[in-house]
C-alpha cells in the first residue's frame, strides 16, 4: 500500500518558491545508494574540498581604501573578525562529523518498513518515533568538540552548518509516492542552565527551521519524561541529522541530569549529539563514567592553541639533519603562519608593505597560539597605525607595547600557557582559574603511568622466563624422623600477603609450560 505523506501543519513550510528541494547525488558507497536522505547530503569532503568549505574571508576592499580617512579605515578592521583559516584539526573534524551524520541516516531510510510505520503514524496524528534501528543495538553516537577559548569552535560549527545545509531539505518523493517531507541536516542550540530551558530551546529552534510555531506553543511546565517523548518524536519525524549543543560548559549543579537527558535522546533516536565547549566541561563530563563514555563514543576533537616551531637559524646547506628539522618545524608551524598571513593581509597602513618574516614568531610569543589573542593584537596594531602615521609596519617593539597595554588583561593567562609550554608545573589554583585555556592532561598522565607499569611487568616476566629454573624436590621424598616417633618439625614459612601483586598472564603461561601442564 502506498502512503501519501503530507505535512500536518498548514504553515509548516514557506511557499514552494522558497523551499529547498532535495537534489540527489550518485552515491559511491553501496550501502547508501538506495537512501534518499544520504544522497541529498554532501559527501565526505576531500582535503581540498574541506579547506574550501571551511575557509572564509571578507569581501574584497575597494582599490583606494588606503587613501580613506581614519574612521573609514578603522571601520575596515572589523573584517579581521570574519577571517577563518582552517587548520588540520578543522579539516579532520569536518570529515569525521560528516561521515558520522551520513552513517546515522543509514538505518533511518524511509524505504524501511520500520520507518514507514513511524511516518504513517505521524501522518495520522499518532505519537511516533523512529528509534534506534542499528542491527548491533548500539546507540552511543556522542562526540565532544572542545578547546581553548578563541580556538574557532563556534566558527567551525558555522562552517559545518553551511556545508551540511542551513535550511531543511524537502523531499517530494518518499516511499515512491508524492510527499513534502523535511529533512533537517543539523539542529544547533545554545545550552541552557536548566533541563526545561534546554528542552524548550531545542523545540523552538526546530520551529524556526520549519517556519512554524507548533512546538513553541507547547506547555513549558512539562516534566522530564513529557519533554523527552515530544523531543524524540519531533527529531525522528523531521529526520534531524545531528544535534549540536554549544557552550555546554555552562551547565551548573544539574549538569548530570541534562547530560543523561541528551544521552537518552541520542540512544532512543539514533542521532549523533555533539557537545561543544571549552575545557571547563571536563569536570561535568567525567563525573559519571557511563555518561562520559556515551558522549565521547565517537571521539573527542581537541582544538588546542596553534604551535609554532622556529626553524634553526644555524642551518647550513647540505646538512640533512638540520634540513629535516627545518622541514618539520615548517610543517608544524604551517597552520599558524597561514593564519597570521591572512590577518596581516587585511592591514590598513597608508602604503602596502610586506609582512615581516619574523611576525609569526613575535606574535606567537605574545599569544601562545591562541587565535583570539592574536586577532586582538593585530587589530590594536593596525588601529594605532591609523592614529599614528609614523607606524608604517609591525615591529617587535610595537607588539611589546600592545601586550603591556591593550592585551594586559590576558597576561596572566598567557604567562600560564608559556610556563606550560616550557614544561613547568601548574598549581591547582592556577589550573582551576584558567581551565578554559589548559588542555586536560590528567588522563594522559595516568595512561602513561599505566603503560610504564605494564612495560616493567612485561620486562620482569621476560627475565623470569629466561632465568634457569631450579629443580624441584620430588613429592615422594621421605622426610627424616626424630626419635623414631615424631616427624621433624616444619620450617616456619611466611604467609603470602593477600594484597600481593598478581602474576601477569605471561608469568602464568610460563609456569604452566614449565610444569608440563600445557604444550609449548
Amino acid at each position: 500500500m502506498r502512503i501519501v505523506l503530507k505535512m500536518q501543519e498548514p504553515n509548516a513550510a514557506p511557499s514552494h518558491e522558497t523551499l529547498n528541494f532535495a537534489v540527489y547525488r550518485d552515491e559511491e558507497n553501496p550501502s547508501y545508494r538506495d537512501n534518499l536522505f544520504i544522497r541529498a547530503l554532501p559527501p565526505v569532503p576531500t582535503l581540498e574540498a574541506a579547506f574550501d568549505a571551511l575557509a572564509h574571508r571578507p569581501a574584497d576592499r575597494r582599490d583606494d581604501f588606503r587613501t580613506l580617512d581614519a574612521p573609514s579605515r578603522i571601520d575596515l578592521l572589523g573584517q579581521l573578525q570574519q577571517v577563518f583559516v582552517p587548520t588540520q584539526q578543522h579539516i579532520a573534524a569536518l570529515q569525521k562529523v560528516v561521515a558520522l551524520v551520513r552513517a546515522c541516516y543509514e538505518y533511518r531510510n524511509p524505504d524501511r518498513p520500520e520507518v514507514q510505520r513511524c511516518l504513517y503514524k505521524s501522518h495520522k496524528g499518532l505519537p511516533a518515533q523512529i528509534g534506534r534501528l542499528s542491527p548491533t543495538g548500539g546507540g552511543s553516537n556522542g562526540m565532544v568538540l572542545w578547546g581553548v577559548t578563541g580556538a574557532g569552535k563556534t566558527s567551525f560549527v558555522d562552517r559545518l552548518a553551511e556545508y551540511l545545509g542551513n535550511n531543511p531539505i524537502y523531499h517530494r518523493m518518499v516511499q515512491g509516492g508524492a510527499s513534502l517531507w523535511p529533512q533537517i541536516p543539523m539542529l544547533r542550540i545554545q545550552c541552557k542552565s536548566t533541563l526545561r530551558g534546554t528542552s524548550y530551546a531545542l523545540l523552538q529552534h526546530l520551529d524556526q527551521q520549519l517556519h512554524m510555531t507548533h512546538y513553541s506553543r507547547l506547555n513549558v511546565r512539562w516534566n522530564r519524561d513529557d519533554f523527552l517523548v515530544k523531543i524524540q518524536q519531533a527529531i525522528s519525524i523531521h529526520f534531524v541529522g545531528v544535534l549540536v549543543i554549544e557552550d555546554i560548559h555552562k551547565l551548573k549543579d544539574n549538569a548530570g541530569v541534562i547530560l543523561e537527558f541528551l544521552c537518552d535522546i541520542m540512544e532512543e533516536c539514533g542521532i549523533p549529539v555533539i557537545a561543544v565547549s571549552t575545557y571547563k566541561f571536563r569536570p561535568a563530563l567525567i563525573a559519571d563514567p557511563s555518561v562520559a563514555s556515551k558522549l565521547t563514543a565517537k571521539g573527542v576533537i581537541d582544538f588546542e592553541p596553534l604551535l609554532f616551531l622556529p626553524s634553526s637559524s644555524s642551518q647550513s646547506e647540505g646538512d640533512p639533519v638540520e634540513s629535516d628539522e627545518g622541514s618539520n618545524a615548517a610543517a608544524v608551524s604551517a597552520d599558524w603562519v597561514r593564519f597570521v598571513e591572512a590577518l596581516f593581509n587585511l592591514n590598513v597602513f597608508r602604503h602596502a608593505v610586506e609582512m615581516p618574516a619574523a611576525l609569526p614568531s613575535w606574535l606567537h610569543f605574545h599569544t601562545m597560539g591562541v587565535r583570539r589573542f592574536a586577532r586582538e593584537m593585530l587589530v590594536a596594531a593596525f588601529e594605532r597605525s591609523v592614529h599614528d602615521e609614523s607606524i608604517t609596519n609591525i615591529d617587535l617593539a610595537l607588539l611589546d607595547s600592545i601586550a603591556a597595554n591593550e592585551l594586559q588583561k590576558y597576561q596572566e593567562a598567557i604567562h600560564v600557557l608559556r610556563r606550560r609550554s616550557l614544561g613547568e608545573p601548574i598549581g591547582n589554583d592556577e589550573a582551576a582559574r584558567f581551565e578554559h585555556l589548559l588542555p586536560p592532561k590528567d588522563g594522559l598522565d595516568s595512561l602513561a603511568k599505566q603503560i610504564e607499569i605494564r612495560d616493567k611487568e612485561l620486562t620482569g616476566a621476560t627475565a623470569t622466563a629466561s632465568a634457569p629454573k631450579k629443580p624441584r624436590p620430588s613429592k615422594a621424598t621421605t622426610k627424616p624422623l626424630t626419635g623414631g616417633l615424631k616427624p621433624a618439625p616444619r620450617k616456619a614459612t611466611t604467609a603470602k600477603p593477600r594484597n600481593a601483586k598478581p602474576r601477569t598472564a605471561d608469568e602464568v603461561y610460563e609456569g604452566l609450560a614449565a610444569s608440563g601442564k600445557i604444550a609449548g
